[in-house]
């Protein structure tokens, strides 16, 4: 614990790709196509009103792998100009991880008459989330907040790691019991999701501390990581069941803010486990799942209008539900094309772009 109350490292985590990161990912969307697919899947329990666990790790994972990549393309850099470069490389790298597909789903709404122009407008300019949408801007609000943590951490790094935690946690919070109505809303507005973002960051600032604390455990390290691991999994189930009892009103609303401080909590341990405990590093580096989490951000945006789709082709020529299985078929075809044909050759040229800033690093994770 001593190490919590040493001053905050001022050399971050350097940013490795973890393939087990993607494996979270992937369960976090598969929390999500469960959710709206919950009529079709013959699973032995329910899974509607789940969707945003998974939407709670997608916030926690990408704060933590932005806010890594970021610190670490600032570190050393104590001039203006190298600063204003490694942020402006974030900024072009985020534009061009999200906004290709981003746009072209827009389109896809527009062309289908789902949204009008002007309301697709809106979505670009961060201001509106239709449906599944409502997330992106929440998400990209975030992003814009990532360079004052980091900038903020630079200041505070002679500070003791806890204080400077909490000092991040504690508006978090605030935000959070204050707008405890809009927590799980599909509203843009970020403050009341806050938590999940700001425990990904602050993992990202106090991983180092956290390790040591992890591979220095007494006694049997091995059967205290491997009980660590599945009490994190049995409460990611508990928190599961205990969101979903609140979305459909058995429990009142003031659980909420208390269900996304949990979630956000868990978030940020199985993050942690992903890359430190041999068990859950070995699950989430299934192949299965990392493809999918690769794919994730386009099954995400494509499944629902998929599953339109379907219910319009099916429309007066029996049930849907007779064919669940071409229906994932198809997410996870159109997925894997418009992840190859839009999402990499826009993150290549973000890259492109970006490290042709001075003093850049090759590449950044998220």
């Amino acid at each position: 614990m001593a190490a919590f109350f040493a001053p905050l490292p001022t050399v971050p985590t350097v940013a490795h790709y973890h393939p087990s990161l993607s494996g979270l990912r992937g369960l976090a969307v598969l929390y999500v196509v469960a959710a709206h697919y919950a009529s079709l899947l013959p699973l032995p329990f329910p899974t509607n009103s789940i969707g945003k666990v998974g939407v709670w790790m997608f916030f926690g994972l990408s704060a933590y792998l932005l806010t890594t990549g970021l610190q670490h393309n600032l570190v050393n850099k104590n001039k203006k100009r190298d600063i204003a470069c490694s942020l402006a490389a974030y900024g072009i790298h985020r534009f061009f991880r999200i906004y290709p597909l981003f746009s072209l789903c827009l389109l896809y709404h527009v062309l289908r008459n789902s949204l009008q122009p002007n309301q697709a407008g809106q979505h670009l300019l961060l201001q509106a989330g239709w449906r599944e949408l409502w997330a992106i801007p929440v998400e990209f609000r975030y992003y814009l907040c990532i360079p004052l943590v980091c900038l903020a951490a630079r200041l505070l790094h002679k500070k003791p790691t806890l204080l400077v935690a909490g000092l991040f946690l504690a508006p978090a919070l605030i935000c959070t019991f204050s707008y405890s109505g809009l927590v799980f809303a599909n509203s843009v507005l970020l403050w009341p999701k806050i938590l999940p973002f700001v425990l990904g960051s602050l993992l990202a600032l106090t991983q180092a501390p956290l390790r040591q604390l992890w591979h220095n455990m007494p006694g049997p390290a091995a059967l205290l990581h491997s009980c660590v691991t599945v009490g994190t999994a049995l409460c990611l189930l508990l928190l599961t069941i205990l969101y979903r009892r609140q979305t459909l009103g058995i429990l009142p609303q003031y659980w909420a803010p208390w269900i996304s401080l949990g979630l956000a909590l868990c978030t940020a341990a199985l993050l942690f486990l992903a890359m430190e405990s041999s068990l859950a590093r070995r699950f989430f580096s299934l192949h299965a799942l990392v493809y999918i989490g690769k794919i994730s951000f386009s099954i995400y945006l494509w499944h629902w209008p998929l599953l339109d789709e379907a219910d319009r082709y099916f429309s007066g020529k029996g049930s849907l539900l007779s064919q669940p299985l071409m229906l994932i078929a198809a997410v996870f075809c159109v997925s894997s094309c418009s992840y190859l044909l839009v999402e990499r050759p826009g993150i290549a040229l973000g890259r492109w772009l970006s490290v042709r800033l001075p003093g850049q690093i090759k590449s950044s994770p998220g």
